[in-house]
């Protein structure tokens, strides 16, 4: 379950604003980052091939041209699998963390992923989930104008464009993420575009979410993305301990399907399937857990459990609620899958909680996260240096991904993976 502290007012902006060292290096950054916006474009990397006309048996149905020049077809079909280039397989993921970052300037919580340093791990971390056959990511593309010098909108569509054209330079496919849960004046979703102040003035969800729109449907490396996360969990007074003003969350499914609808309505432009992210290793607020699914196109959880074993039982019982309540029972995605939750210790993870999770009908299974201030969590270090436990789970990827159907006719892949010295300088 990730976590985002919600930033009050402009108490972070003075902070930033009194200290013009930090915003002059912040600043330099961004104007690099928008210089290569402008140059991404231009070389396509922005805007890359149009997508096909989605035929008939698939939720989606692309071409991508990458930046080597290289297509792919990339589509979904019905039963909610993975058909790459017409291989059909099950994909194993990997969450890329935009919180928890090692450097930072203005944020407390490493919220700022669009700084070089930052961008130069995910770099290291990209390079090495090509290397063990990874191709999916979902990443949660947050708030970040609290952070960023004059709080403007330019920088936010700098900062979001700089994480997104290193992902396409490595060939990523991207479920991406907008969670307004954490965000102020969320409150009990009596009004689902709900507002905040910043620098001065004022700021939307729904004029966010317009401009989040916008950026995503430019690359059509982006495959899917979730309607906020895990509105079956009210977030409670302790789960926002930097606001001593928060109240427990109260909220019923007639709200979640009000919100959902809005959320929804401005995502479509993307033109790609719409998913929301439930809890799934328990049953709690099956009420609200209906409602998200009956406003989005089909099911996906994050699973955590202690052993396989009680994946295997969690599953069971998720599964099963699922063909009760008229939900499809295969197909769906499992959208964050670690060792337990709290307490979640990466070291008794193994490979059997990928297959548990594949063998509940489940076609896509999402490691949870990248990075973490806990390495007892955390796939990579705060160097970007995978840690034992997934190169361990690494070398089972290739069979845990083996094609479902061959194409009739497939030409040989000759593209190769370069691990890129130094990473990403925005100098």
């Amino acid at each position: 379950m990730e976590k985002q502290k919600r930033t009050l007012g402009n108490n972070t902006t003075a902070g930033l604003r009194s200290n013009r060292f930090k915003a002059s290096i912040i600043e330099r950054g961004l104007r690099a980052i928008l210089c290569l916006v402008f140059v991404f474009s231009a070389l396509g990397v922005a805007a890359p091939q149009a997508a096909h006309a989605a035929e008939e048996g698939y939720l989606l149905d692309r071409v991508i041209t990458w930046t080597d020049g290289s297509t792919e077809h990339v589509q979904i079909d019905n039963g909610r699998f993975f058909v790459l280039d017409g291989v059909k397989s099950r994909l194993v993921g990997m969450v890329l963390a935009t919180t928890n970052m090692p450097n930072q300037v203005a944020s407390d919580d490493g919220a700022e992923f669009y700084l070089p340093e930052n961008l130069a791990i995910y770099d290291r971390e990209l390079t090495y989930l090509e290397s063990i056959g990874v191709r999916l990511l979902t990443v949660s593309l947050r708030y970040i104008r609290w952070y960023t010098p004059n709080n403007s909108i330019q920088e936010e569509e700098a900062g979001f464009t700089a994480l997104l054209n290193l992902i396409y330079k490595h060939k990523m496919l991207v479920i991406a993420q907008a969670n307004g849960k954490w965000m102020p004046n969320f409150g009990n979703l009596s009004k689902p575009n709900f507002s905040w102040n910043i620098n001065g003035g004022t700021d939307s969800w729904g004029a966010f979410l317009e401009r989040y729109s916008n950026i995503l449907a430019r690359y059509h490396n982006v495959v899917a993305v979730s309607a906020d996360n895990e509105l079956d969990y009210l977030l409670k007074a302790d789960d926002c301990s930097w606001d001593p003003d928060f109240i427990d969350q109260d909220y019923g499914p007639a709200q979640v399907t009000s919100y959902l609808n809005f959320l929804t309505g401005i995502l479509r432009r993307i033109n790609v399937p719409i998913i929301h992210k439930l809890m799934g290793n328990n049953l709690q607020r099956t009420d609200i857990k209906a409602a998200c699914l009956a406003a989005t196109d089909f099911p996906s959880f994050d699973c955590y459990a202690r052993s396989v074993k009680d994946m295997d039982a969690r599953l069971d019982n998720l599964v099963s609620w699922m063909g009760q309540a008229g939900f499809p029972t295969s197909g769906w995605w499992c959208m964050e899958l670690n060792n337990g939750w709290p307490g979640a210790n990466i070291g008794d993870l193994n490979s059997g909680y990928i297959e548990s999770v594949f063998n509940h009908g489940a076609t896509v299974a999402v490691l949870f996260p990248s990075n973490c201030n806990e390495l007892d969590v955390s796939f990579f270090d705060a160097k970007g240096n995978p840690v034992p436990k997934l190169a361990e789970i690494g070398k089972d990827i290739p069979q845990l991904q083996v094609a479902i159907s061959q194409p009739a006719i497939i030409a040989a892949d000759t593209r190769t993976i370069t691990a890129m010295a130094g990473g990403v300088r925005w100098e």
